[in-house]
């Protein structure tokens, strides 16, 4: 039986033609929605017009931060995201970044509840967040401190959750931590530690929205620790050339216990930036694909976005196979060494906590849950890169339950 994404899905795609529709899974839960791409905003809303289909706000995070619409087909919501080069990348009343805490000019330091309330305010203010908004999560503060049982313009808090939690998120979490009796919380102005957004009562916290991960990155607060450990591990070795940031060492060493890796390091002579553009300049972007899947019993390794990538190749470009040999790296390599790898992460990373600050606006309830860093003892390394830009992500730790 088909689902009611892939019925308006063949029902759209003869009116656009240029553009790709494909159903998509959300990142909470097992909802599903469909992404257009290639296609502006206003040409989908005109199509969807067109077809008597009333277009109005999601309430729900999709599995990106684009905007996204419901409409109603066949008697059931149906969701949709679109993406292209040229999307705002916000949601549909705020935007991205806007209420951090560095773009409210707060203090460094507090002590004082109500000092940090009327700052956060006024840097609302500043930061010339409309009035809707600014409300919204105004309310956020007075459900947490008690001056309000309920939140006010739900719609807001809503439809940009991901942005809200995420960025003013950080204001919520460390106010909620001083109304509930921390003596000081501190915003680090600049720091040399990436992972820590605010610190109470000299803990580290590393703040994360309500769908965010375990994710650590190996940055200045780690290094020199990771760095002069001695032991003769390979799995030490791909974690310092992260930290040292040595494209090759990570997957020339990773390759020691990756059977994929090994064969095209066997295949290439070993992983360099010479190896490399010598296997893309005499070979076929097509040979190139056979043998990626030749070297795997699986389909990783190969972008989707096949016509970009393509040309990349041809043009010379040597970061396809880096983003193949990542992919390889993360998930055939990683995923089998948790142990070994957590071992080694849980001995460097210190004793600070990941905090989830999230809320429920039909309970009108601030919800805040704590975990410690050492209560991971498996860690995995994610990347989520890009196909014609390997290294736009780099790799990072990321604790795995269980």
């Amino acid at each position: 039986m088909k689902t009611v994404e892939r019925i308006l899905i063949e029902q759209l795609k003869p009116l656009m033609p240029g553009a790709r529709l494909e159903r998509k899974k959300d990142t909470a839960g097992g909802n599903h929605h469909i992404t257009i791409r290639d296609i502006s905003p206003t040409d989908v809303n005109s199509v969807l017009k067109s077809q008597g289909l009333a277009v109005r706000n999601s309430d729900r995070t999709h599995s990106s931060r684009y905007t996204g619409q419901v409409v109603e087909h066949n008697n059931a919501d149906v969701y949709i995201v679109v993406r292209t080069a040229n999307s705002r990348k916000g949601g549909h009343f705020v935007v991205q970044k806007q209420t951090a805490p560095e773009k409210l000019n707060l203090s460094k330091t507090y002590t004082d509840a109500r000092t940090l309330k009327a700052d956060a305010i006024a840097g609302l203010t500043l930061a010339k967040v409309p009035a809707n908004v600014c409300d919204a999560l105004i309310s956020l503060l007075d459900v947490a401190d008690g001056t309000s049982s309920e939140f006010v313009n739900t719609d807001v808090l809503d439809g940009d959750k991901s942005f809200i939690t995420s960025d003013f998120g950080e204001v919520l979490g460390a106010y909620t931590h001083l109304v509930r009796g921390a003596s000081v919380v501190e915003f680090p102005e600049s720091s040399n530690n990436l992972n820590i957004d605010y610190v109470v009562d000299g803990l580290g916290v590393a703040h994360k929205s309500t769908n965010g991960s375990s994710r650590f990155t190996l940055d200045a607060s780690v290094a020199s620790s990771l760095l002069a450990l001695k032991t003769n591990c390979s799995h030490l070795r791909v974690l310092q050339s992260i930290v040292s940031r040595d494209r090759y060492g990570i997957m020339s060493n990773a390759a020691d216990n990756c059977a994929e890796l090994a064969h095209w390091k066997k295949l290439l002579g070993g992983f360099s930036t010479a190896s490399l553009s010598e296997y893309v300049a005499t070979h076929s972007f097509d040979e190139y694909i056979t043998e990626v899947y030749a070297s795997q019993s699986g389909k990783l390794g190969i972008s989707r976005k096949q016509d970009q990538v393509r040309a990349a190749w041809e043009a010379g470009s040597i970061e396809p196979m880096m983003f193949t040999f990542l992919t390889f790296m993360a998930r055939y390599y990683s995923e089998k060494f948790v142990d070994e790898l957590g071992t080694i992460v849980r001995s460097v990373i210190g004793n600070n906590i990941f905090e989830y600050v999230d809320y429920c606006t039909t309970e009108h309830k601030i919800k805040v849950a704590q975990k410690p860093y050492q209560s991971y003892n498996k860690w995995k390394i994610h990347y989520h890169g890009n196909s014609i830009s390997a290294f736009n992500n780099w790799p990072a730790p990321v604790g795995v339950e269980g």
